[in-house]
């Protein structure tokens, strides 16, 4: 039981570093967006509270405008 545990807890924890996180948040965020808003980020990160994600460095575009953000979290 012991070993089962243990082994559910690696597996779940192993999945959470090598799963391709950036590529979802991408995906997820530019078929949100309209067509004409650009959006860039430096860094993707798992939150817990929230729980989603963290994005650094956000800049959001949309001509004439541009926003700069040091972090946002979506969940």
């Amino acid at each position: 039981m012991k070993r089962a545990a243990l082994f559910t807890v690696l597996f779940a924890l192993f999945l959470l570093f090598t799963f391709p996180h950036e590529l979802v948040v991408r995906r997820l965020l530019l078929t949100r967006l309209p067509a004409d808003v650009g959006l860039t980020f430096s860094n993707v990160a798992p939150s817990l509270r929230p729980l989603g994600y963290r994005l650094s460095a956000v800049e959001l575009t949309r001509d004439p405008f541009r926003a700069r953000l040091d972090s946002v979290r979506v969940g």
